[in-house]
């Protein structure tokens, strides 16, 4: 009796699909400006595509490929201090994500609901590589180290492969019988502070100079930049320069489309999963 209860249950919500989402990712770290809405001024494009596994009708999971852009500029800040900073970047990112999902009444095809919100959690490996302009030409800064990377007496290269943890929410909402549409916002906390290359404090320009190049040291601080002066600035190695209690976090809104990949019988009209494929007793 047990297994006649279950298993039509079991049967109506397992099932395939795959997606394909358009949106927007916005960085959030060391170069965010006080201000929501200046942040805001940092979202970029960012695109996914992803394969979704209904196991229950409470309960799917996903796996999903994307490809995102972060950035970061203190020029855009209406705080004078950050201004003269002047640390800015770009970070082209692609990850990749496995995240559980639980539908809050159900996913749209139980109980003949087409909209279903639902909560989500799971976790992220990416790879990024944080560059910036200087003088007309791009230039990547972890081979740089910025921060004294790789020097005698400090941390080793940050890497360029990282992860982190991914929360949020969306709904679903289904359009006919093999399509529907995703709407979801999600928050990313990673395990670097490096997303934008800047966590800790000033090396001494001559010093880092002598450690890591006349590069390293002229994007390791542009304040000289900012104010227009010809001579960098000297500042105290240990001086602050980022904020190394928070790790970068980045956040993603996505609409997407999703292809049901099993054939087009299993809803009926009230557009719920089709018992036509499943044992009866």
């Amino acid at each position: 009796m047990l297994l006649s209860v279950t298993l039509p249950s079991l049967c109506h919500a397992q099932y395939t699909e795959v997606g394909l989402g358009l949106g927007q990712s916005v960085y959030w770290g060391d170069l965010n400006a006080p201000t929501f809405n200046t942040n805001l001024q940092n979202a970029s494009l960012a695109g996914q595509i992803y394969l979704r596994y209904n196991h229950t009708p409470q309960l799917s999971f996903r796996a999903g490929l994307m490809l995102a852009t972060l950035k970061g500029d203190d020029r855009n800040s209406p705080v004078e201090w950050q201004q003269e900073r002047n640390l800015r970047f770009t970070n082209v990112l692609t990850e990749f994500s496995l995240h559980a999902e639980y539908y809050l009444f159900g996913i749209d095809y139980n109980e003949g609901k087409m909209f279903s919100p639902y909560l989500t959690a799971g976790a992220v490996l990416f790879r990024h590589n944080p560059k910036t302009d200087f003088q007309g030409e791009t230039v990547a800064l972890q081979p740089l180290g910025t921060e004294g990377q790789g020097m005698a007496g400090f941390d080793p290269k940050y890497s360029l492969i990282n992860g982190g943890v991914s929360f949020g929410g969306g709904a679903k909402v289904a359009l006919s019988q093999n399509l529907s549409v995703n709407i979801a916002i999600l928050a990313k906390r990673t395990f670097t502070d490096y997303l934008d290359d800047v966590s800790t404090t000033y090396v001494n320009h001559n010093e880092l100079v002598a450690g890591n190049g006349v590069l390293a040291a002229s994007l390791a601080n542009r304040t000289a930049e900012a104010l227009g002066l010809s001579e960098p600035i000297q500042l105290e190695t240990g001086a602050k320069r980022g904020g190394s209690d928070v790790m970068d976090y980045y956040l993603t809104f996505m609409v997407s489309v999703n292809y049901y990949l099993k054939p087009t019988n299993r809803f009926s009209k009230r557009g719920r999963i089709s018992t036509s494929n499943c044992p009866t007793f």
